[in-house]
């Protein structure tokens, strides 16, 4: 016999026939967390014996394909398989994640939601602030998961539930330390309007005005602007440590070493130290240099709609000679 159940959001009823009677047994997972094995694109939840699985395309989640802040829709049944599997004891990690999952517990029974439904993926970043101007700017990215129309079917019963929510999941948090060597380096030696600091996975390109580096001894600020602005970029580094050439560079990939983050200011305060070196007696030929230290304040980085303040960020020194 065929039987037809709707269910509510955070519940999913499985049915059975037992001496002509249908048995019901709600399985919610509301307060459960979602969670993801290490080395597979498997998010779950598990409440007890049940567990609820998605299994995802590892193409599909991947930050250039959703954009901060959107909700971007997929169809289940071609990248992304929803299941709902319920065990004869106590579900775990182990259960889902090894490549060669434990005797027990064993799989009662496992029913896989029918094509045609869709899952409603947000990505989301949320910034922590930092409370100190020594503390890195730590950012969370986040995942939320919705289900509409989904149908999971098991012989000759059918669920549907219009309306599911799976939950969110934290996919990966970025330290933006902004620990940079301090000495500022040209882009281009031929240009003095474009000043780069780096760390070995860290990188800050500073374009100034042609006349910001004056060989005199004063003390000067700048506001930021569309043109005047300072750019942050973070990498893994896998492929070897950040210079002056990736630094500087507008690629994102070289080799295995690639940009993890990118955040433009275009509001803030550029301070500007210039002070004349003192140059040796018994050298007097050697040309007169000058040192210009350099800092920002107030600066609002901006990356997809997301912004975060640094009250204060030290950008570094270098000579220029007169």
């Amino acid at each position: 016999m065929k039987r037809l159940l709707s269910v509510g959001m955070l519940a999913l009823i499985f049915s059975s026939c037992n001496d002509g009677d249908i048995v019901y047994k709600e399985l919610n997972f509301e307060n459960q967390a979602v969670q993801k094995c290490y080395d597979k694109d498997l998010y779950y939840k598990i409440n007890a014996k049940d567990m609820m699985i998605l299994k995802v395309d590892p193409n599909l989640l991947i930050d250039s394909n959703l954009k901060l802040g959107e909700e971007k829709t997929f169809e289940i049944g071609t990248s992304l398989e929803l299941i709902y599997r319920t065990y004869d004891e106590m579900a775990d990690s182990k259960s889902i994640c090894e490549s060669l999952p434990p005797a027990k517990p064993v799989v009662v029974s496992e029913m896989m939601a029918n094509p045609g439904g869709t899952a409603l993926i947000v990505r989301d970043l949320r910034i922590q602030k930092n409370e100190l101007i020594t503390e890195p700017t730590v950012l969370n990215y986040f995942y939320t998961i919705n289900f509409r129309d989904i149908s999971f079917k098991d012989g000759d019963t059918n669920i549907n539930q219009t309306k599911l929510y799976f939950g969110e999941y934290k996919y990966k948090t970025n330290n933006l330390t902004f620990n940079f060597d301090g000495i500022i380096k040209f882009c281009d030696e031929t240009k003095a309007t474009r000043l780069v600091v780096n760390s070995a996975t860290e990188a800050m390109v500073l374009n100034i005005a042609a006349d910001v580096l004056k060989n005199e001894e004063k003390t000067v600020s700048f506001s930021l602007s569309e043109t005047e602005n300072l750019n942050y970029k973070a990498y893994t580094i896998s492929g070897g440590a950040i210079d002056q050439v990736k630094a500087c560079s507008d690629e994102t990939v070289f080799g295995e070493t690639i940009q993890i983050e990118n955040w433009n200011a275009t509001t803030g305060t550029l301070k500007v130290v210039t002070t004349k070196v003192i140059q040796p007696e018994n050298n007097p030929e050697q040309k007169v240099e000058y040192l210009h230290k350099l800092s920002l304040e107030n600066v609002v980085f901006n990356k997809e709609g997301k912004s975060f303040v640094r009250d204060v960020v030290p950008f570094g020194e270098i000579t220029t000679q007169l």
